[in-house]
C-alpha cells in the first residue's frame, strides 16, 4: 500500500507539472505516456496468442501501428496550433471509438471475448484506442478561455484546469467505487469480467464523481451544471473503461499490462477509465463552449 501511495504521489505531481507549465510540456507528456501505452498494449498481443496466426511482416505491421497511432497528438497539436482546423471536428474523433469500444465490453460480458478474431488486428485496434483517446488532452489543453469563465479561471490557462477537473474527477469515482465496493458491495457488476466490481461500488463512485465536480465547478465561478455532467461522465463512463480493460486482459490471461508504475501495474492500468471519460469529457467542453461563444 505505501509503494501504491508513494506512486501515486510522483504519478500526481508529474502530471500537474506537465498540465500547466505549457501546452509543448503537455504535448511532450502526452506523447510520452501514449508510447508506454502502447508498448505495453503491443507487447501484451505481440507475444500472447497472436503471432502463430500471423505472418513475421503481419505481426510486425500490428506491431508498430499502436506507435504510430501515439505519435497522432503531434499533428493534431501543430493543426491547432496554426489554427487550421475548429476543435469541434477532432473532438468528435477522438469520440467516435468509445461506443464501439462499449459495445465490445457489452460482448465480453456475455460471451467473455474482448477482441476474438479481431486480434489478428491487435495493431490497429491499439492505435485507435489509444491514440485518438489521449489526444482529447491537446484539444482540452488548447483552450484559452470560456466566455462564462470566473477569476481565477479566466485570467490563466483554462484548458489545464479542465484537464485536472476531468482528472479529479475519474480517480473520485474510481476511489469511492473502490473502498464502497469493498465495504458494502453486494450486487456483482460484470462477474464474468471483473469479480470485484459492484454496483453499489459505481453508484458510491458516481455519487462522489457528482459532488466532486459540482463543488469545483461552483468554488471557481462555473455553472453548477457543467459540474454535474462532468461527473456523470466520470461517474458512468469511467468503470466501462475498467470493464473494457478488464475483458482485454482476461482474454490475455493477464493479470496486469505491465510494472512500469509500482504498486498500480502498468500506464494503461492506471488509464483505463481516463481514456474513454476524456474524449467525451472533451467533446462536452468543445460544444459547450461553441454554445457560449454565439
Amino acid at each position: 500500500m505505501q509503494q501504491r501511495i508513494l506512486s501515486a504521489i510522483v504519478g500526481i505531481a508529474l502530471f500537474l507539472f506537465f498540465c500547466f507549465h505549457s501546452p509543448t510540456l503537455m504535448l511532450c507528456g502526452i506523447v510520452l505516456v501514449a508510447l508506454l501505452c502502447a508498448y505495453e498494449w503491443t507487447t501484451a498481443y505481440s507475444h500472447q496468442l497472436v503471432p502463430e496466426r500471423l505472418s513475421p511482416s503481419a505481426n510486425a505491421l500490428q506491431a508498430s501501428l499502436p506507435f504510430l497511432g501515439a505519435i497522432y497528438p503531434v499533428g493534431l497539436y501543430l493543426r491547432l496550433l496554426r489554427g487550421d482546423i475548429s476543435p469541434l471536428y477532432p473532438a468528435m474523433l477522438v469520440a467516435l471509438p468509445i461506443p464501439v469500444f462499449a459495445f465490445l465490453t457489452l460482448r465480453a460480458a456475455r460471451t467473455g471475448i474482448a477482441l476474438g478474431s479481431l486480434r489478428r488486428f491487435y495493431g490497429l485496434v491499439g492505435a485507435i484506442y489509444i491514440g485518438l483517446p489521449i489526444s482529447s488532452l491537446v484539444i482540452l489543453r488548447s483552450f484559452l478561455t470560456i466566455p462564462s469563465a470566473k477569476p481565477p479561471l479566466a485570467h490563466t490557462p483554462l484548458g489545464a484546469w479542465l484537464v485536472l477537473f476531468t482528472a479529479i474527477c475519474v480517480w473520485t469515482a474510481d476511489s469511492l467505487a473502490f473502498f464502497i465496493g469493498r465495504r458494502l458491495g453486494q450486487h456483482k457488476l460484470a462477474p464474468t469480467l471483473s469479480p470485484g466490481k459492484t454496483w453499489e461500488g459505481v453508484l458510491g463512485g458516481l455519487f462522489g464523481s457528482l459532488v466532486v465536480g459540482a463543488v469545483v465547478m461552483r468554488s471557481l465561478g462555473l455553472p453548477l451544471w457543467d459540474g454535474l455532467i462532468l461527473g456523470a461522465i466520470a461517474g458512468v463512463v469511467g468503470p466501462w473503461g475498467d470493464l473494457w480493460e478488464s475483458a482485454v486482459k482476461r482474454e490475455l490471461g493477464l493479470k496486469d499490462f505491465g510494472h512500469l508504475m509500482p504498486g498500480h501495474g502498468g500506464f494503461l492500468d492506471r488509464f483505463d477509465s481516463l481514456l474513454f471519460v476524456l474524449p467525451l469529457a472533451c467533446l462536452f467542453w468543445v460544444l459547450l463552449s461553441s454554445l457560449l461563444a454565439r
